[in-house]
């Protein structure tokens, strides 16, 4: 996770002070939230891991012997917690969506898109401050906005209220 992520993070979490009382008085399922929050995190992992490791691997490869790539990643156990840790708010932006936009996919996909969207000044930092080429920033953004997008409907698949799951 990169600093832009967590910035947003804070920003999400400052926002969530503004969330209107009449939401948090419905019966949210603390459970589902975590359980979806985690399997989001889950999923942006892995798809970073395929974009990054695979697909990338020779392009970072290259810039490890160039010099410009450490062979050893500082903290990756920190890097793939805070990953997984994105699922969480990707989860609880669903549950607040949903009072507006309805349940389901199309909820889901507004939300994921709508955070991967911020990820663009990153990749474009990155493409602009460092000699890497176009392909990491391009697979980097494409990386976290489809993952967002995926991460939200895997936590919207999961989410259902408590009066959902008492009758289900």
């Amino acid at each position: 996770m990169d600093i832009v992520m967590l910035y947003q993070i804070k920003i999400i979490l400052l926002l969530s002070k503004l969330i209107p009382p009449d939401i948090m008085k419905a019966k949210i399922n603390l459970n589902r939230i975590l359980l979806g929050g985690l399997l989001g995190g889950i999923v942006l992992d892995v798809l970073s891991f395929l974009v990054h490791g695979v697909i990338l691997g020779d392009k970072y490869m290259f810039f490890q012997k160039a010099g410009s790539v450490l062979a050893q990643p500082r903290l990756m156990p920190v890097q793939i917690l805070l990953t997984v840790l994105s699922g969480f708010p990707l989860a609880i932006l669903y549950v607040i969506g949903r009072s507006h936009l309805g349940s389901g996919p199309r909820c889901a996909v507004i939300i994921g898109a709508l955070v991967g969207l911020m990820n663009a000044a990153g990749a474009m930092a990155v493409y602009s401050y460092y000699n890497m080429g176009a392909a990491i920033p391009a697979l980097t953004f494409l990386n976290n906005f489809v993952g967002y997008i995926l991460a939200t409907l895997v936590a919207g698949m999961i989410y259902k209220d408590k009066t959902e799951t008492a009758s289900a």
